[in-house]
């Protein structure tokens, strides 16, 4: 190995991989086991946030909100939101919103499926679309909403896809009294 003078740099190339790609900060440091009684220049890091441009994902239910009965015709509405750092523009490449609710017993139905196929959504933008105006929300029990986005160049599919349980109760006969 040839000496280093003061002020001299050595660039190193590193033949392993490293999978940097998953959308998050990665963390390089690097350093040398130089014994010169000066650690202060020993250690350099540095921090890698990748970029992601297309990413839509459902992110609430608007409706319906939170009650204890429900009717036999509930609108129901879900809210997808740009996620990523880039505009979405909808005219060229459309998003479709699908919900499916698993109903109290345990049977699947499946909303009309809505597709988004004009306008832009800047980052951090949502949209508010409506799969029902007439889900029968009459029968007690727990009803399990499931809704994603489908976007054919979404950069993260992890978080396309919303769920979230309704309860609906029975109703109690009035007047009601109870004996102790």
């Amino acid at each position: 190995a040839a000496a280093l003078n003061p002020g001299d740099s050595v660039l190193v190339t590193f033949t392993a991989t490293a999978n940097v790609g998953a959308y998050t900060t990665h963390s390089l440091k690097a350093w040398t086991q130089i014994c010169d009684g000066n650690s202060s220049n020993d250690s350099t890091s540095i921090n890698m946030t990748n970029y992601l441009g297309d990413d839509l994902g459902v992110t609430a239910m608007a409706a319906p909100g939170t009650a204890c009965t429900y009717s036999n015709s509930q609108l129901v509405a879900m809210r997808f939101k740009n996620l990523g750092n880039d505009t979405a523009h909808l005219g060229t490449t459309q998003v479709t919103v699908r919900t499916r609710v698993t109903l109290p017993g345990g049977s699947v139905t499946a909303l009309t499926d809505i597709t988004v196929n004009s306008g832009n959504m800047l980052p951090g933008d949502s949209m508010t679309v409506y799969p029902s105006s007439n889900l029968d929300m009459s029968v007690s029990g727990n009803y399990i909403f499931k809704s994603w986005t489908i976007y054919s160049i979404d950069g993260d599919h992890t978080n396309d896809t919303f769920v979230q349980t309704v309860t609906v109760v029975a109703p109690i006969a009035l007047p009601y009294s109870q004996d102790f």
